[in-house]
């Protein structure tokens, strides 16, 4: 019989470790390109949630600001008597406030018939009183007949459209956002409305900032899918063109179909990923209708709080993650040539071996064919042959078992070929054969250190005996555990980790090797603190933000009421800031607003809170006063460290290149507040009303 070839043992042996590598470099293909997706996925939730919380805080203080122009003295005494002098008072007050806010184009009281009595414009950054000739009549403006329906104390907030200004859409363009409130007077007839048109570049410019990492596909829609702010300027309000070509609704119908339905979620479509999360501007007590494009055409009629929506969108195209998937597959597909390329030379080695035991055995059989006839030499052959083969077979016998041990080493090599993950492996008794570099970058150990130790040598101490035996049990019964667990490295410091672990078995279905596969995931629980910090602490200043504040301030009220004591919140608000920023720029502005926050920490106490409500706006928390008039006296003492800490000079680094250019890289800003005040001694009392009482108390001390 002829000798097979060495190219026969080649194919024989390398077929089945290339398909197992090929197998497993598409097993960690398929893996990095899941943690990749679900990376991007995670970051345009963030991305899009911050944005849309950014709508939400904009839209709250602009009703705080209508209900305390509603309530106050001066267009109390005007209602009741309309006297040159009391709307001079009116005028003037509205003129003080639209300067301190900045954010408001008109500020205006009309009558019960449309007629603007009072109209305050914020021109060039400074109020305009209009006079009595250039008032106009608004009473065929659906923002005025909506508003008249209303209940004294319900506040209309109109869709977010561009201003129209004597029947015509205002060039350059201004989104506006109108908030108005039904006004009465002693007897409690109506005497029209309070309306304050706001800004509305000012709301979808703190949305661009809190998206900037996303700012190329992010965007804002309204409630039928017009883009109130795209990463394209050209496709926004379309609305109010007619323009229906210029809505998400038509651009992406089967997306739009689902983000519409949906309060938030993800979808993955044809075109990429789309992410989207809903903003409800309107709360309790606040109405909106339908608006109208045009300026003397009635709304469709009223809309509840749930149909007035703002929709956060980001749009990430299949192109990024085909673009993604496509490098993963480069990287694994370089690692696994040159593994095949390792494999192929060692197999090529083996299969040469067995050809030559062939060629052997051949030279053997052709051997005895040409033996004498003669007894002797029969014998005398025979001897030879016999003393040959035991020779060939004790040869052969070592070559089955030097076989079977690089067949063993091929396999458990083709298992633990070198990734980013860790690997090790053990024998039944969780003795560990051999580990990867992966192994020993993530632990510090060695192969020569942790080769015939057993994992103990990784335990960091933070799991009980019962986790680890729940772990073997699921292993007996199921053949794989995995999960997140704690470890030690070599230099004592305890990580947190992935582990998986698959039992292997041999022919004969015995148990033959663990395989452990290990990922240090230090770097995922960092991302998720971020969130955390991003979703409950001020990105500028470090400060609690309105939500935390919400939850502190919950948690002192009960803790004042069990402990009988009292409490003060206060509300702070910087003069003029808006000044600041135009004059000296927005980074001025945010240094002077970090500058203030470790002002405010180092006058209270670190049981108390100090938190950032946004804009120039901070709430102070104090807990632990004594009661009565002590407590007035404390929370006064209190509030007066704060005005001297704040009204101490500032530094700021100035942006604009003419200053630079003369050589005055810093100037020195004078910066006052006012500060409002309420005491805490119901339990009883909500939040809401004492943020309310507070904010009443700032605007008299302003």
């Amino acid at each position: 019989m002829k000798a097979r070839p060495a190219a026969f043992f080649f194919v024989r042996f390398f077929v089945p470790v290339a398909v197992l590598l090929i197998a497993g470099a598409v097993m960690l293909g398929r893996t990095e390109i899941d943690r990749q997706t679900t990376r991007l996925m995670s970051q345009e939730s963030l991305n899009v949630g911050l944005g849309a919380g950014a709508l939400t805080g904009q839209i709250e203080g602009v009703s705080r600001d209508l209900a305390f122009l509603a309530s106050h003295s001066a267009l109390r005494r005007a209602i009741d008597a309309p006297t040159a002098e009391n709307l001079a008072s009116l005028a003037g007050d509205f003129a003080s406030f639209s300067r301190s806010k900045g954010v408001y184009d008109q500020l205006r009281w009309l009558d019960e018939a449309g007629r603007e009595v009072v109209r305050v414009d914020y021109v060039d950054g400074e109020p305009v009183i209009v006079p009595p000739e250039g008032l106009q009549e608004k009473g065929g403006r659906y923002f005025f007949a909506d508003t008249m329906k209303l209940m004294p104390g319900e506040i209309f907030i109109s869709p977010l459209d561009l201003n129209i200004e004597r029947g015509k859409i205002e060039v350059p363009y201004k989104p506006m956002v109108r908030v108005a409130t039904p006004v009465t007077d002693a007897r409690g007839k109506r005497r029209g409305i309070v309306i304050l048109n706001y800004y509305g570049r000012e709301m979808l410019r703190a949305f661009a900032v809190s998206t900037k990492a996303v700012a190329d596909h992010v965007s804002v829609v309204n409630s039928d899918g017009y883009w109130l702010k795209s990463p394209r300027p050209g496709e926004e309000w379309g609305f109010m063109f007619g323009r229906a070509e210029l809505s998400l609704a038509a651009r992406a119908p089967a997306a739009w179909q689902r983000i519409r339905a949906g309060s938030s979620g993800q979808l993955e479509l044809d075109d990429g990923l789309w992410t989207w999360q809903t903003v409800y501007p309107l709360m309790a007590g606040q109405k909106s209708s339908t608006g109208a494009g045009e300026a003397f055409v009635p709304s469709r009629g009223e809309i509840e709080i749930h149909q007035y929506v703002w929709k956060a969108v980001a749009h990430l195209p299949a192109a990024v993650f085909a673009e993604a998937s496509g490098a993963v597959w480069e990287r694994v597909g370089r690692i696994a040539a040159v593994l095949l390329a390792v494999f192929g030379f060692g197999c090529w080695k083996l299969a040469e071996a067995w050809s030559a035991q062939a060629r052997a055995e051949a030279v053997a059989r052709q051997a005895n064919a040409g033996l004498e006839a003669t007894v002797a030499e029969r014998t005398r052959a025979l001897h030879e042959i016999i003393a040959e083969l035991d020779e060939s077979n004790n040869r052969l016998f070592s070559d089955i078992t030097r076989r079977k041990k690089i067949e063993s080493e091929l396999r458990i090599a083709a298992t633990a070929f070198e990734g980013h993950e860790g690997i090790l492996v053990t024998d039944p008794r969780r003795v560990i054969l051999r580990v990867n570099q992966a192994f020993t970058r993530i632990t510090g150990y060695e192969a020569a250190e942790a080769v015939g130790q057993t994992p103990r040598l990784l335990q960091s101490g933070r799991h009980s005996a019962e986790f680890y035996a729940e772990m073997h049990d699921t292993l007996a019964r199921t053949g794989r555990w995995q999960g997140e667990i704690w470890n030690r490295r070599k230099n004592g410091e305890i990580y947190p980790e992935w582990l998986t672990i698959t039992a292997v078995h041999d022919d004969a279905g015995e148990l033959a090797n663990y395989v452990a596969m290990l990922t240090d995931i230090t770097a995922r629980k960092e991302a998720e603190e971020e969130i955390r910090q991003l979703a409950f602490y001020d990105p500028l200043t470090k400060l609690p933000n309105r939500r935390l504040m919400t939850d502190r301030l919950s948690h002192a009220l009960t803790a004042i009421a069990r402990r009988g004591r009292q409490g003060a919140l206060m509300l702070l608000d910087l003069d003029n800031f808006k000044n600041l920023n135009d004059t000296l720029g927005h980074a001025a502005g945010d240094q002077l607003l970090v500058e203030v926050a470790c002002r405010l920490k180092g006058c209270v106490r670190e049981t108390d809170t100090v938190a950032r409500l946004g804009g120039d706006e901070f709430v102070v928390i104090l807990e632990d006063l004594d009661r009565g008039a002590a407590a007035v006296m404390q929370a006064e003492q209190v509030a007066q460290k704060i005005l001297i800490a704040v009204s101490r000079p500032y530094t700021v680094e100035v942006t604009d290149d003419a200053d630079r250019a003369q050589g005055h890289d810093f100037r020195q800003h004078h910066c006052t507040s006012s500060i409002g005040i309420a005491l805490i001694d119901d339990a009883e009392v909500t939040t809401e009303e004492l943020l309310k009482r507070a904010d009443t108390a700032m605007y008299e001390a302003k």
